[in-house]
């Protein structure tokens, strides 16, 4: 989970994700759990979750039912001392969306939707990132590689920079409410 914020200097950048962290456990108790996001006052929140959950056997349902709980927090502007929510991307690892993993792209999909967030599945994108989603990113079906970074950066550009700089032309997608990320052309970097 990462909380952006545009300063004069520049974007500060506050990670809030820990190894191993589940849904359950940033969501079931999010006044504990999600007060460093809310006390920085950000942009805008970049929600990634599931990885962890699937591999420890959660049901999508009930990942489902605590990434909403988080987000029904997150997009909440009483907990913001602004008094304003950020904006909000919910992202799904770039894994194939097959089986129980399709299953928790839906739930995420949905609960994006109904808190008014962006949604991007680095796991549906297509032309020359779509290999490159599949041949670099995730070799142990967990942690990134640099390469998968630098796709997954170039995916979420169109999405982080209005919500953190301002207006952006020539976005390769929608900019609200994704059923799949853009399409994009050129060569991954």
């Amino acid at each position: 989970m990462w909380a952006l914020n545009s300063t004069q200097a520049g974007i500060i950048l506050d990670n809030q994700g820990s190894p191993g962290a589940k849904a359950a456990g940033y969501c079931a108790t999010p006044a504990q759990t999600l007060f460093q996001v809310t006390a920085t006052n950000p942009g805008l929140v970049v929600v990634g979750m599931g990885t962890n959950d699937i591999g420890a056997g959660e049901t999508a349902t009930a990942f489902g039912g605590y990434l909403s709980t988080c987000m029904s927090y997150l997009t909440d502007a009483t907990k913001y001392t602004s008094g304003i929510a950020p904006s909000c991307i919910v992202t799904m690892a770039p894994r194939p969306s097959t089986g129980a993993w399709a299953s928790y792209v839906t739930q995420a999909r949905q609960v994006a939707a109904n808190y008014n967030c962006d949604f991007v599945n680095l796991g549906d994108t297509t032309g020359p990132y779509a290999t490159a989603v599949a041949n670099k990113c995730m070799s142990d079906t967990v942690h990134p590689s640099q390469a998968c970074y630098n796709v997954w950066a170039d995916i979420m550009y169109p999405h982080i920079f209005p919500a953190v700089i301002g207006t952006f032309s020539g976005t390769p997608g929608s900019a609200r409410a994704l059923t799949n990320a853009p399409t994009f052309t050129g060569t991954p970097t």
